[in-house]
């Protein structure tokens, strides 16, 4: 196989213009080399989808959709000595036959790669979590599925849209999953707050709402603290990203409902920020600041504070759009910040 370098980055592919050809397996060598030679391509408009390629012009190879689920393997090999025009192809491997992709250059190929890697790797997980209900199992394929999403080179929000829809819809309809292996499945997650750069408005709620009602709200605090420290100690819009503040302010509160460990929430803060000029990080106090003064009014807002929260209805596994209570509990927002503020 021969890709881009691996810190190249792609956005997740929908459609495009390929050529496309098909091989017929052949065994013999002789059969390959004619096989090259007579080679045909075809021009298409080629669209990607969950489940399937279809092309717009709906002919040759492509009078029928290709269903991915069908696919055995996917990779990127060189097509032909005889070809030299057409240097290197996604290769389609399936049990009748091979369907060659080739893009207009190396790194338009590599979209295409990577973009039906994931799709064909999300398509394979849904099989398996179907074909189960074994709790260890479960787990072992969400968190297989989180690695996938955290090691490809796609830098695109729906990739983790895909990802915590498939999480979020297991997880509410697998009642019997111990705590063990969801706080398997929310350290995989973990690593995603640092290396999503601003994380995205699904994965901020999600663990929102974890950090808010999760059973084992200890784990929240270790793993997504790293993530906190890396939001609080940049520029970060709050006002544009409400999502981000919303999780850092349920981090926190969390944080300060500790009672096994009273020291969670000072420790936090002095990681975090040294006191007067010695610290470096000057963005902390002001963004610490925001987070406070938004929970402030949350909790002690006189009109009936409530919001359409569609993409946490998703999550949950509704399609419907429903209205949610945004309120906070006064005294528990107002001990937890003036804790912070004797920090300060």
């Amino acid at each position: 196989m021969s890709t881009l370098e691996s810190n190249s980055k792609f956005s997740l592919v929908s459609s495009g213009e390929l050529q496309v050809s098909h091989v017929s397996p052949h065994k013999r060598v002789i059969g390959k080399v004619f096989g090259s030679i007579n080679r045909r391509w075809e021009k298409h408009t080629v669209v990607l989808t969950d489940t399937q390629l279809y092309s717009q012009e709906k002919y040759g190879i492509f009078s029928m959709p290709i269903f991915l689920d069908l696919i055995q393997h996917i990779d990127v090999v060189t097509v032909s000595t005889w070809e030299p025009a057409i240097n290197s192809a996604v290769q389609l491997r399936f049990t009748d036959g091979i369907v060659l992709l080739q893009a207009n250059g190396p790194y338009e190929r590599d979209q295409w790669f990577h973009s039906l890697l994931w799709k064909f790797s999300v398509l394979n997980h849904k099989k398996s979590l179907k074909m189960t209900s074994c709790p260890e199992i479960i787990a072992k394929e969400l968190k297989s599925l989180v690695k996938i999403a955290l090691k490809s080179q796609l830098h695109d929000p729906q990739v983790w849209t895909d990802c915590l829809v498939l999480i979020s819809n297991q997880l509410n309809h697998t009642n019997s999953l111990p705590p063990n292996a969801l706080e398997e499945i929310i350290e995989a997650l973990g690593p995603a707050l640092i290396q999503l750069n601003p994380p995205t408005p699904e994965l901020c709620d999600f663990f929102s709402r974890y950090c808010r009602d999760g059973p084992c709200a200890a784990t929240a605090v270790v793993v997504f603290a790293p993530g906190v420290h890396s939001i609080l100690k940049h520029n970060v819009d709050f006002g544009k990203y409400t999502y981000i503040r919303t999780f850092a302010r349920d981090f926190i509160i969390a944080l300060a409902s500790q009672d096994a460990c009273p020291e969670s929430l000072p420790c936090f803060v002095h990681t975090m920020h040294s006191p007067g000029a010695r610290c470096p990080h000057p963005r902390v106090l002001p963004n610490l600041m925001a987070v406070f003064l938004a929970a402030i009014w949350s909790a002690f807002d006189t009109k009936c504070s409530y919001r359409r929260n569609s993409s946490v209805n998703l999550l949950l596994g509704s399609n419907r759009t429903e209205i949610t209570n945004n309120k906070l509990p006064k005294e528990k927002v107002t001990n937890c910040f003036m804790k912070m503020i004797e920090l300060w």
